[in-house]
């Protein structure tokens, strides 16, 4: 899998994009199909209302959603259909553009695997092709 990742992030790196840290991830899968429909605008959760639906909805059963200051940070969203474990290596370029280095097993089935990464909302004005909500 780490061959793939390098092979998919290789273009974006040579073109000057450079890694953006995770500072905090959660991985799970939902065997929900129509859970995909939580999925936020943008690909990505700007504030504490659609972050705590987000959780509510994949992975928190019951449990309140981790603390997350989104004045200062951002939750990037990825998933792969199927019960798969899923990884991202976000990419930043010199405009503040962020895009998704995403690697992911190949299971087939119901559902599919997600991850949340959290990362610092400095610098980032745009992320998938999406403006980043003002804070």
């Amino acid at each position: 899998m780490t061959m793939i990742a390098v092979l998919v992030l290789s273009p974006l790196a040579a073109a000057g994009w450079t890694p953006l840290p995770v500072l905090r991830s959660w991985t799970g899968v939902v065997v929900d199909d129509a859970a995909l429909s939580a999925v936020p605008d943008g690909w990505r959760v700007d504030d504490a209302a659609t972050w705590d639906a987000l959780w509510r909805t994949w992975a928190g059963g019951g449990e309140p959603p981790p603390a997350v200051d989104f004045a200062r940070y951002t939750v990037l969203v990825a998933v792969a259909l199927g019960p798969n474990a899923v990884s991202i290596q976000p990419l930043r370029d010199g405009n503040g553009t962020v895009d998704l280095g995403i690697a992911a097993t190949k299971i087939g089935g119901p559902g599919f695997g997600y991850l949340l990464a959290e990362v610092e909302r400095e610098g980032i004005e745009r992320v998938v092709g999406g403006p980043l909500l003002a804070r």
